[in-house]
C-alpha cells in the first residue's frame, strides 16, 4: 500500500528549470542555501519578466511560479534533484534553469498566437521550432541472445532502439513569406516505415505515401 499510494506518483514542479517530476524527487530548499545571483539573467528586458509572483521580492531571479509556496514574499522554493546538485552543491547555474535563456514568455502571447500554438499539429511546430530533432528508430523482433534467442518471432519480445539527433535552425529566417511553397512543406518531413525483411531504397522510398501537410489553421 506504501508504494502504490498516489502521493508516490504525484508531480510537482522545479521552480529553477520548471519541468514537472514525481514529488518525491522534489526538494524544498531555503532560499538562503543558494546564490541567487546565478538565477539571475540581466539580459532580458525588463517586460519580458515574469508576472506570475513578486520578481523584485526574489531579486529578479527568473523563477517558473509553481515551483513557489509564496508568490509575494521570498520564500524556499521546490527544486529537482539535479537543479539542486548543480546550484546549492556546485554552486553553478544549472544548465536547464530558466535564467539561462530558458524561459520564452510564453504567457505574454496575444490571443491569436496562443491559439494558434495551442491548435498546432506537431508538424506545425516543427515549422517554426529553433530546433529540429532527426530520429531513426529500428523495431527488434527477436534478440540474438537471451532465453528467446532463435525462437519463433511472434514469440519474442518487441523493443525499440535507434539514434536521435537535435539539429538547431534558424527560425527566424527560415522562410522569407508564410506560408512557405508546398514543396518546401513537402520535403520538411518524412516517415519512413520499413519491414523487418526490407532494406530501404530509393525505389522502395518513391513507393510510399505522400508526406504529411500542416493544418490549415496554423499556416493561414
Amino acid at each position: 500500500m506504501e508504494v502504490m499510494d498516489l502521493k508516490n506518483f504525484a508531480q510537482t514542479s522545479c521552480a529553477v528549470c520548471g519541468q514537472r517530476q514525481c514529488a518525491k524527487d522534489i526538494k524544498l530548499v531555503s532560499s538562503d542555501d543558494m546564490d541567487l545571483r546565478l538565477l539571475q539573467n540581466p539580459y532580458l528586458p525588463e517586460k519580458c519578466l515574469l508576472t506570475k509572483y513578486d520578481v523584485r521580492a526574489y531579486y529578479s531571479v527568473i523563477l517558473w511560479h509553481k515551483g513557489l509556496h509564496d508568490c509575494v514574499r521570498r520564500g524556499d522554493p521546490d527544486m529537482c534533484v539535479s537543479c539542486w546538485h548543480e546550484l546549492v552543491s556546485l554552486g553553478k547555474q544549472p544548465l536547464d534553469s530558466l535564467a539561462n535563456f530558458q524561459y520564452y514568455r510564453y504567457e505574454a502571447l496575444s490571443d491569436e498566437v496562443r491559439e494558434a500554438f495551442d491548435h498546432a499539429t506537431t508538424f506545425d511546430i516543427m515549422m517554426v521550432a529553433c530546433a529540429r530533432a532527426t530520429r531513426i528508430t529500428h523495431l527488434y523482433s527477436s534478440k540474438t541472445e537471451g532465453p528467446m534467442a532463435g525462437s519463433d518471432p511472434e514469440m519474442s519480445k518487441l523493443y525499440n532502439k535507434g539514434n536521435v539527433a537535435i539539429l538547431p535552425q534558424d527560425s527566424v529566417e527560415l522562410w522569407n513569406a508564410l506560408p512557405p511553397s508546398f514543396d518546401n512543406i513537402r520535403k520538411a518531413m518524412c516517415a519512413v516505415f520499413v519491414g523487418s525483411k526490407t532494406k530501404p531504397t530509393i525505389d522502395n522510398i518513391k513507393k510510399l505515401g505522400p508526406v504529411l501537410v500542416p493544418s490549415p489553421e496554423f499556416t493561414q
